[in-house]
């Protein structure tokens, strides 16, 4: 049923996410090395990731080196730019820990909300073929178990979210 792919996606998409932002969060003003180390867990998983996973998995599917070097070079441009487009648009990014909310007619105000968007839209375009997957797996009953491992997946997203 579409309902149950639809909330199998859910679980996956914001479950995840979620208990990964909640991490932080619960240990901030703790002290820096726990968020450093929660960081540095985070890089080293989605490092393993892709090292161990994804570019073998690349590898095995293409047979040519090169055109997986030129994807993940390609990648790791877009991504650079996309940093410098952000930091030049949304300025140098600060941490208020009071916890109160910026003013969002105040500059300060405009750059945490453009960069609240930029991870939004970066969000859900990350988590688009995550459901389409689970989508089409919930009819052989197996949706349940990608979403589990997606939830998994989309920890330490969360984590490195919440924590920057």
């Amino acid at each position: 049923m579409w309902w149950e792919a639809l909330l199998w996606s859910l679980l996956a998409g914001v479950g995840g996410t979620l208990a990964g932002a909640l991490i932080p969060v619960s240990v901030r003003g703790r002290g820096e090395k726990l968020l450093s180390a929660l960081m540095a867990f985070t890089a080293g998983f989605m490092a393993a990731l892709v090292f161990l996973d994804v570019l073998p998995e690349s590898l095995d599917s293409t047979g040519q080196i090169w055109i997986t070097l030129l994807v993940t070079l390609a990648g790791a441009g877009i991504v650079f730019l996309a940093g410098i487009i952000l930091d030049r648009k949304a300025g140098e990014h600060r941490h208020d820990d009071s916890g109160d909310m910026p003013d969002l007619h105040s500059a300060e105000g405009k750059r945490e909300l453009y960069v609240g968007f930029s991870l939004m839209t970066a969000l859900i375009l990350h988590n688009i073929p995550e459901g389409m997957m689970i989508g089409g797996l919930s009819a052989s009953g197996s949706a349940w178990l990608a979403a589990v491992l997606i939830a998994l997946h989309n920890i330490p997203e969360g984590i490195a979210m919440s924590a920057a």
